[in-house]
């Protein structure tokens, strides 16, 4: 049974906003779903989205790598898992795969990389055996060349931060980090996804259409 969705991808790809409408789509026809950000999505979360998201300080990789999962841990305990025991539909923005993303992928150094990819799936596969931390039943991957979702991310923001701040290839590295995680999740651990385009090519309005239509026939819905 399908009941959590989660959206995730680079800078700019339309997260919050396809997020909000897919829920305001779900109310549409009475069903009121749970929606989640990370980091964030509690008071602890939000303590260290701060922290993480400072440009002016830099920060040790595994450090922030460990910050993050002690994010979606806190999220996954006080928010997901109850509504999912609830039998509500959860729309979760972000996720691991934002940690694989930034933290593991981007880094250009093959000793550190290795060394990071270790921790992280060692992480993962110890947290999920003991359901600290949940996968989503289904990943919307919202995706787009990396130029304009930096320019429309630095638009919605109107504000500096950690990773914004960082130049086009290490986002182009974040990127590719998305396809490794979610092809890795769908083979490993059977989460399926959607890779949805929100480029400039593509209106708002068609690749939300697409969401929903997922989204009804996953719920299944009747029209």
């Amino acid at each position: 049974m399908f009941q959590h969705f989660m959206f995730d991808g680079i800078e700019g790809g339309g997260k919050d906003k396809k997020v909000e409408e897919t829920a305001l789509f779900l109310l549409a026809r009475e069903i009121k779903p749970i929606t989640t950000r990370e980091p964030g999505g509690t008071p602890f979360g939000l303590s260290i989205r701060h922290a993480v998201l400072d440009p002016d300080t830099e920060k040790d990789p595994v450090a922030l790598m460990t910050a993050f999962f002690a994010g979606r841990i806190e999220l996954a305990q006080r928010v997901v898992k109850p509504a999912l025991k609830q039998g509500k539909t959860v729309l979760q923005n972000r996720g691991v795969t934002s940690t694989y993303a930034y933290q593991v992928s981007t880094q250009e150094d093959p000793a550190v990389y290795k060394e990071l990819s270790e921790i992280f799936f060692h992480y993962l596969d110890f947290y999920l055996k003991r359901e600290l931390i949940v996968l989503p039943d289904f990943i919307f991957w919202l995706n787009l060349p990396v130029e304009q979702g930096l320019m429309r991310g630095r638009m919605i923001s109107g504000q500096r931060d950690y990773f914004e701040d960082k130049d086009v290839k290490f986002h182009r590295l974040v990127q590719r980090g998305f396809e490794e995680i979610i092809q890795y999740l769908k083979s490993h651990y059977n989460v399926p996804y959607l890779e949805v385009d929100t480029s400039e090519e593509v209106s708002s309005e068609e690749s939300q259409r697409i969401i929903n239509l997922t989204v009804s026939e996953k719920l299944e819905l009747t029209s």
